[in-house]
């Protein structure tokens, strides 16, 4: 895998040609959907180790062309999460893209971490409760009621989505 740009990691995928003829045509390239796929899907798990990674779907019949952007799908702990994918390099016949989040991919057990980092000592031991998901899909300021109980008292705090990376900040209701 080459070094990652930010929080994205750039991928090479083979590319195939379509059409044409030899010598100085150019026949449209387009990109191995199958292996488009396959590098999603590691990006993915790379980014949720803690996560059920499915399969990943991609369009069919994608040119190659630097700046093409496309949407791939993810299935996460069974819900359905978009990737954009953008061709940011043609190497031969190699091309190289960025691969990023449409949203943060929010894996509610390090929320659920967070929060019970950031207690008294006479919370530490309480009951936190994030939703019935291991997972939540959202934008960024979007916001994940949670609920502490220490079996006598009840405290509601957000964890408002800071990024695609799925950084939250806390806040009591």
């Amino acid at each position: 895998m080459l070094p990652r740009r930010g929080s994205a990691a750039a991928l090479l995928v083979v590319l195939t040609a379509c059409g044409g003829t030899a010598s100085h045509a150019n026949p449209a390239r387009k990109l191995n959907q199958a292996q488009v796929e396959l590098q999603v899907v590691l990006k993915a798990k790379e980014r949720s180790p803690r996560l059920i990674v499915g399969k990943a779907t991609c369009p069919p019949g994608v040119t190659a062309r630097v700046g093409e952007t496309f949407v791939c799908s993810v299935e996460i702990e069974g819900q359905q999460a978009r990737y954009t994918v953008t061709i940011s390099e043609i190497l031969g016949d190699q091309a190289q893209f960025d691969v990023k989040p449409a949203q943060a991919i929010v894996d509610l057990s390090n929320v659920t971490d967070f929060i019970r980092s950031r207690l008294d000592d006479h919370w530490k031991t309480a009951k936190i409760d994030c939703g019935q998901s291991k997972v939540r899909l959202a934008d960024t300021g979007a916001t994940i009621d949670c609920t502490i109980f220490d079996g006598a008292t009840t405290r509601y705090i957000q964890a408002v989505v800071e990024d695609r990376d799925g950084a939250v900040s806390l806040r009591e209701r």
